[in-house]
């Protein structure tokens, strides 16, 4: 196990940190990131502040050498460190939006599987009132029951008894026989 102490110093620009006196690189680094940050605040794109930043550097002689030598590079790591908040918040919007289909194609196949099987009941619940009506008129309780029951098996049951029934009557003893 490690206990780790760390103190954090504020190189911000105007902090006033003895750390940004004494070291001349700290306090260049800190007036280029501070002068892309004014930018920014006046409404420039990111790219146009970074870019402006780099030749403000030149021209003040700030980090001279070091723009010289890896200027490109310092552009291209800055756009991709200020791109990463923007890269995250994009992934979290396309992963969002995959959930979404993902969820939309899952409901639309678990809806259909549903609805077939609601479709398969009501198809078997008209056979048997179209038995039925052959007998009279429906009475209710034998309608109800039969608008009440889910299952399939008991349906087909009943519908398969149907055509053979010459009665209400004998249609409710075959309906009591089935549970």
């Amino acid at each position: 196990m490690l206990e780790l102490d760390v103190k954090v110093i504020n190189i911000n620009l105007p902090s006033g940190h003895k750390l940004l006196k004494e070291c001349r690189p700290m306090y260049e680094y800190s007036w280029f990131i501070q002068r892309i940050k004014e930018y920014l605040t006046t409404g420039w794109t990111r790219d146009t502040a970074i870019t402006q930043a780099v030749k403000d550097c030149r021209a003040e002689g700030i980090m001279a050498e070091f723009m010289r030598e890896h200027g490109s590079e310092v552009v291209n790591m800055l756009y991709t460190q200020w791109n990463y908040d923007d890269a995250v918040e994009v992934e979290r919007e396309e992963a969002y939006e995959d959930g979404r289909e993902a969820g939309i194609t899952i409901g639309r196949a678990e809806g259909k599987a549903e609805g077939k099987i609601e479709g398969k009941i009501e198809e078997k619940r008209q056979v048997i009132y179209t038995f039925l009506e052959l007998l009279g008129e429906i009475p209710e309780d034998i309608r109800r029951r039969i608008e009440e029951e889910q299952d399939g098996e008991t349906l087909k049951k009943w519908y398969m008894a149907a055509p053979n029934t010459t009665s209400f009557g004998e249609f409710r003893r075959c309906m009591n026989d089935v549970l």
